[in-house]
């Protein structure tokens, strides 16, 4: 929880606002304590029949990290392709529309 707060605030500090889509109960309303990361945090949540996530995809720069923390296995990989992170950008955003605020 500590290290998540700090990449937070490191976050906030370089102005990037976070864009989220989530199952429903995917996370908690309390997930921080820091009330500005809320200012900079959206999130919409989708059902998972419509899509299942179980993983954390990341979209960043020309690079897609995709993480999944499970049974206290992390695995992750990073893809850095320009025109990957510009496909799952559309896809990101396919989903953005379809998901309710």
């Amino acid at each position: 929880k500590r290290w998540a707060e700090k990449h937070r605030v490191r976050t906030m500090e370089a102005g990037y606002f976070i864009r989220e889509i989530l199952n429903p109960g995917g996370k908690p309303e309390d997930f921080t304590r820091l009330i500005d990361f809320k200012k900079s945090y959206a999130k919409r949540i989708i059902p998972e029949h419509i899509l299942l996530l179980r993983q954390q995809t990341l979209i960043y720069n020309n690079t897609v990290a995709i993480y999944n923390w499970r049974d206290q296995h992390k695995v992750g990989t990073e893809i850095i392709s320009k025109d990957y992170a510009h496909t799952l950008r559309q896809v990101f955003e396919h989903y953005w529309r379809l998901a309710a605020p």
